[in-house]
């Protein structure tokens, strides 16, 4: 449950993020760097837990699932941090007066798109065990590796405006 919350904050802190590029209002900003914060916390909290349970006799099947559940909780808190980090370049970006064209705007409209569509699925993919999940897995790896492939575009542009202004 708690991870799943974390999936949730992280998806809210990719959309305010994106909010403040698009609208160059970064007051929701200050939301998304406490979320990250809590992120973190939770992060601790939910690794704790999990490690008290490892402790007990488990089956391998449970073993396994133990192991999935701490690395889905270490990818929701780097997801975070990028989030916080990309938050800071925007605040960045308004502040030194660095504008992108529509066409880099569009880039990175598609990136959020395909980033917000991973953390939709996942989350998804995390219902609890009573309830069937309708996410498979190769529809969820397919969607990464969408990702993959347009953000290295995406980033590489917005780094270089950052970098050609600074």
């Amino acid at each position: 449950k708690e991870i799943r919350r974390v999936a949730r904050m992280t998806r809210t802190m990719l959309e305010i993020s994106m909010q403040a590029l698009l609208t160059l209002d970064t007051r929701g900003l200050t939301r998304v760097y406490k979320t990250e914060e809590a992120v973190d916390i939770l992060k601790e909290g939910v690794n704790i837990y999990l490690h008290q349970i490892a402790e007990r006799e488990l089956s391998e099947r449970q073993s396994i699932l133990l192991q999935y559940l701490g690395s889905c909780m270490n990818d929701f808190e780097r997801a975070a941090d990028h989030i916080d980090t990309f938050g800071q370049l925007t605040d960045q970006k308004i502040k030194k007066d660095i504008w992108f064209d529509n066409d880099d705007v569009k880039q990175l409209v598609i990136l959020y798109k395909s980033i917000d569509e991973i953390l939709k699925l996942t989350v998804r993919s995390l219902k609890p065990l009573s309830d069937k999940t309708d996410v498979s897995l190769e529809a969820l790896v397919a969607v990464q590796d969408q990702y993959f492939e347009k953000s290295k575009a995406v980033r590489e542009i917005f780094q270089q405006k950052i970098l050609n202004k600074g």
